[in-house]
């Protein structure tokens, strides 16, 4: 059972906690659910440091264009400029640039012009 137990810990990283008995288990457990919910802070839906200069902020905004991501934001905003002509950019434009097909353009121009919601 101590080799089973050992395995676990060392090979998965999984902290194995010892209790007496029902109280001490209860105790234990409430003591991590408090710790849990003290460190606990909202997920950011967009985490940006402020220390990141313009252009990571640029690449960022068009890198969430669908199909864009990280690889393509960046020729997009070297192709056009700016975040303002890559979103006002037609699809015969868009597909200008290298990897830009025309159902990414499609897709792109979608989520730029659709009604929200």
């Amino acid at each position: 059972m101590r080799g089973a137990i050992a395995s676990i810990a060392v090979s998965y990283g999984i902290p194995i906690l010892y209790s007496k008995n029902y109280r001490e288990t209860a105790s234990l457990i409430f003591a991590i659910a408090k710790k849990e919910q003290k460190d606990y802070s909202a997920p950011k839906l967009h985490s940006l440091k402020d220390q990141n200069p313009l252009s990571r902020v640029q690449e960022y905004i068009v890198s969430a264009l669908p199909g864009v991501g990280s690889i393509l934001a960046r020729p997009l905003l070297e192709h056009f400029g700016s975040v303002s002509r890559v979103m006002n950019a037609s699809e015969y434009e868009l597909r200008e640039v290298n990897l830009i097909g025309e159902k990414k353009a499609r897709a792109i121009r979608q989520a730029i012009d659709g009604e929200y919601g």
